[in-house]
């Protein structure tokens, strides 16, 4: 059995190459075998999102191959797959792809966290933890790679598990990235 892979996938560009992108994909239609669902979620003037779920991996060769009969338009996807652990984004343009995959991190956040903020993990119970430092990384690093603005989040009844974990995660993030930076002789041909 297929663990299921959720990417959102946000196309920007002027109104009229955006819409000509939006009819292409419906007249696709079901015609996509690699990806099982492909949901329209958002449409404003020049942006249009798309929820998509496939098998194991984000369709990043279909939405490459895709953006290369739109080279005006650019694709920011973010995806993730919690059963094997798979988080990232990417910038396409013109079927060129700008990758930024997040698995590693994860996985030295999970561990390094249960050491800063031990009082969440005990008992087993880390799950609300787990998954919102997957989306906080998420949002974080898509915000720092793709130039996605995102809305503050911050709510005063939220529990002090989520806003430990927001905090941590940025931070994670921002340190990551400046390790990458500094190893990364291209890093400015990359596009971060």
């Amino acid at each position: 059995m297929a663990n299921w892979c959720r990417s959102i996938v946000r196309v920007l560009g002027t109104e009229s190459d955006v819409a000509r992108f939006v009819a292409h994909i419906d007249e696709e239609g079901e015609a996509q075998e690699d990806i099982a669902e492909c949901c329209l979620e958002q449409r404003t003037p020049g942006r249009a999102e798309y929820e998509l779920i496939t098998k194991w991996t984000p369709p990043l060769d279909r939405l490459a191959e895709i953006s290369r009969q739109f080279p005006t338009l650019t694709l920011q996807v973010e995806w993730d797959q919690p059963g094997d652990g798979l988080l990232g984004c990417a910038v396409i343009m013109d079927g060129n792809r700008n990758v930024l995959e997040l698995d590693d991190l994860v996985r030295r956040a999970r561990t390094r966290i249960r050491e800063v903020y031990p009082q969440h993990f005990h008992d087993g119970d880390d799950d609300e933890a787990d998954l919102e430092l997957g989306w906080e990384l998420l949002r974080e690093a898509s915000r720092l790679h793709c130039g996605v603005q995102r809305d503050e989040q911050d709510d005063a009844n939220e529990s002090a598990v989520v806003t430990d974990v927001r905090q941590f995660a940025r931070h994670a993030v921002r340190e990551w990235i400046g390790a990458t930076q500094e190893d990364s002789v291209n890093w400015s041909q990359e596009g971060f």
